[in-house]
Protein backbone atom coordinates (compact mmCIF):
# COMPACT_ATOMS: atom_id res chain seq x y z
CA UNK A 1 0.00 0.00 0.00
CA UNK A 2 1.60 3.08 -0.94
CA UNK A 3 1.63 5.60 2.03
CA UNK A 4 -0.02 8.88 0.12
CA UNK A 5 -3.71 6.66 -0.67
CA UNK A 6 -5.79 4.82 1.24
CA UNK A 7 -6.60 0.97 0.99
CA UNK A 8 -9.54 -0.87 0.68
CA UNK A 9 -9.84 -3.67 3.16
CA UNK A 10 -13.07 -6.39 3.25
CA UNK A 11 -14.40 -6.59 6.59
CA UNK A 12 -17.32 -8.85 6.94
CA UNK A 13 -17.74 -9.03 3.47
CA UNK A 14 -18.31 -5.25 3.75
CA UNK A 15 -15.58 -2.90 2.13
CA UNK A 16 -13.96 -0.32 4.54
CA UNK A 17 -11.78 2.16 3.36
CA UNK A 18 -8.60 2.93 5.58
CA UNK A 19 -6.93 6.48 5.18
CA UNK A 20 -3.68 7.28 5.60
CA UNK A 21 -3.41 9.99 8.61
CA UNK A 22 -1.40 13.01 7.82
CA UNK A 23 0.48 15.54 9.40
CA UNK A 24 0.31 19.14 9.00
CA UNK A 25 2.84 22.03 9.70
CA UNK A 26 1.11 25.60 9.78
CA UNK A 27 3.60 28.74 9.09
CA UNK A 28 2.71 32.18 10.05
CA UNK A 29 4.50 34.62 8.30
CA UNK A 30 4.14 38.28 9.49
CA UNK A 31 3.05 41.01 6.89
CA UNK A 32 3.06 44.69 7.86
CA UNK A 33 0.51 46.22 6.06
CA UNK A 34 2.05 49.81 4.56
CA UNK A 35 -1.32 51.27 4.69
CA UNK A 36 -2.51 50.33 8.16
CA UNK A 37 -3.62 53.52 9.64
CA UNK A 38 -3.60 52.45 13.36
CA UNK A 39 0.19 51.08 13.49
CA UNK A 40 1.89 52.56 16.33
CA UNK A 41 -1.36 54.31 18.07
CA UNK A 42 -0.75 54.38 21.54
CA UNK A 43 -3.92 53.63 24.00
CA UNK A 44 -2.39 53.96 27.34
CA UNK A 45 -6.01 54.86 29.31
CA UNK A 46 -9.86 54.28 28.89
CA UNK A 47 -10.09 57.73 27.93
CA UNK A 48 -8.35 56.88 24.48
CA UNK A 49 -9.52 53.81 23.99
CA UNK A 50 -12.90 54.97 24.03
CA UNK A 51 -12.29 57.58 21.42
CA UNK A 52 -10.63 54.93 19.35
CA UNK A 53 -13.35 52.92 19.19
CA UNK A 54 -16.27 55.40 19.36
CA UNK A 55 -17.03 55.15 15.71
CA UNK A 56 -19.05 51.92 17.16
CA UNK A 57 -21.76 54.28 18.07
CA UNK A 58 -22.90 55.03 14.05
CA UNK A 59 -23.25 51.08 13.62
CA UNK A 60 -26.62 50.23 13.43
CA UNK A 61 -25.64 46.40 13.96
CA UNK A 62 -23.66 44.65 16.87
CA UNK A 63 -20.17 44.91 16.26
CA UNK A 64 -17.48 43.26 18.26
CA UNK A 65 -14.07 44.97 17.77
CA UNK A 66 -10.65 43.41 18.63
CA UNK A 67 -8.09 45.61 19.08
CA UNK A 68 -4.68 44.04 19.24
CA UNK A 69 -1.47 45.77 21.07
CA UNK A 70 2.13 45.54 21.79
CA UNK A 71 3.58 45.80 25.38
CA UNK A 72 3.72 49.37 24.97
CA UNK A 73 0.27 49.67 23.71
CA UNK A 74 0.54 50.18 20.40
CA UNK A 75 -2.04 49.25 18.12
CA UNK A 76 -0.51 46.08 16.29
CA UNK A 77 -4.23 44.86 14.43
CA UNK A 78 -7.94 45.02 14.51
CA UNK A 79 -10.61 42.55 13.93
CA UNK A 80 -14.28 42.70 13.94
CA UNK A 81 -17.59 40.80 14.13
CA UNK A 82 -20.62 42.05 13.20
CA UNK A 83 -23.89 41.00 14.26
CA UNK A 84 -27.55 41.82 14.64
CA UNK A 85 -29.50 45.21 15.88
CA UNK A 86 -29.42 43.86 18.94
CA UNK A 87 -26.78 40.78 19.29
CA UNK A 88 -23.04 40.17 18.09
CA UNK A 89 -21.71 36.69 18.04
CA UNK A 90 -18.04 36.51 19.45
CA UNK A 91 -16.17 34.06 18.66
CA UNK A 92 -13.28 33.80 21.84
CA UNK A 93 -11.19 31.26 19.70
CA UNK A 94 -10.77 33.59 16.45
CA UNK A 95 -10.19 36.89 18.87
CA UNK A 96 -7.41 34.66 20.56
CA UNK A 97 -6.22 33.30 17.30
CA UNK A 98 -5.87 36.67 15.53
CA UNK A 99 -3.75 38.43 18.97
CA UNK A 100 -1.12 35.58 18.81
CA UNK A 101 -0.91 35.79 14.94
CA UNK A 102 -0.54 39.58 15.28
CA UNK A 103 1.97 38.86 17.84
CA UNK A 104 -0.18 40.68 20.38
CA UNK A 105 0.61 40.97 24.05
CA UNK A 106 -2.82 43.48 24.91
CA UNK A 107 -6.31 42.97 24.10
CA UNK A 108 -9.42 45.09 24.35
CA UNK A 109 -12.87 44.59 22.79
CA UNK A 110 -15.21 46.75 22.45
CA UNK A 111 -18.94 46.61 21.13
CA UNK A 112 -21.79 48.59 20.60
CA UNK A 113 -25.27 48.53 21.42
CA UNK A 114 -27.39 50.52 18.27
CA UNK A 115 -30.46 51.20 20.29
CA UNK A 116 -29.60 50.90 24.03
CA UNK A 117 -27.83 52.37 27.00
CA UNK A 118 -24.11 51.56 27.50
CA UNK A 119 -24.49 49.18 30.41
CA UNK A 120 -23.35 46.08 30.80
CA UNK A 121 -25.94 43.03 29.65
CA UNK A 122 -25.30 39.77 31.87
CA UNK A 123 -24.18 38.23 28.66
CA UNK A 124 -21.43 41.06 28.19
CA UNK A 125 -20.44 40.34 31.95
CA UNK A 126 -20.52 36.59 31.06
CA UNK A 127 -18.80 36.70 27.54
CA UNK A 128 -16.11 39.17 29.30
CA UNK A 129 -15.04 36.91 31.46
CA UNK A 130 -14.84 33.80 29.23
CA UNK A 131 -12.64 36.13 26.85
CA UNK A 132 -10.27 36.87 30.32
CA UNK A 133 -9.57 33.20 31.03
CA UNK A 134 -8.66 32.83 27.32
CA UNK A 135 -6.96 36.04 27.36
CA UNK A 136 -4.97 34.26 30.66
CA UNK A 137 -4.09 30.86 29.52
CA UNK A 138 -1.98 32.56 26.22
CA UNK A 139 -0.57 35.13 28.16
CA UNK A 140 -2.64 38.26 26.41
CA UNK A 141 -3.36 40.96 28.92
CA UNK A 142 -6.75 41.32 28.91
CA UNK A 143 -6.54 45.10 28.98
CA UNK A 144 -10.55 45.83 28.62
CA UNK A 145 -14.14 45.35 27.47
CA UNK A 146 -15.54 48.72 26.33
CA UNK A 147 -19.24 49.22 25.39
CA UNK A 148 -20.21 52.01 23.34
CA UNK A 149 -23.84 53.51 23.38
CA UNK A 150 -25.36 56.83 22.66
CA UNK A 151 -22.10 58.65 22.41
CA UNK A 152 -21.00 57.36 25.92
CA UNK A 153 -18.41 54.49 26.81
CA UNK A 154 -18.59 52.24 29.76
CA UNK A 155 -15.51 50.55 30.64
CA UNK A 156 -15.18 47.02 32.47
CA UNK A 157 -11.98 47.92 33.81
CA UNK A 158 -12.96 51.12 35.43
CA UNK A 159 -16.23 49.41 36.74
CA UNK A 160 -14.32 46.99 38.78
CA UNK A 161 -14.83 43.94 36.17
CA UNK A 162 -11.19 43.48 35.22
CA UNK A 163 -8.70 43.82 37.65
Amino acid sequence: MSPSKGATLTVSGQAVRRMTKYAYRLESIRIREPQFPYAGTALNNTKQAIRFVRSLDKADQETLLAVYLNTANKVVGLTSQKGTVNQSPVYIREVIKHALLCGADGLIVAHNHPGGTPRPSDEDKRITGKIREAAELFGIRFLDHILIAEGEGYSFRDMGWLS
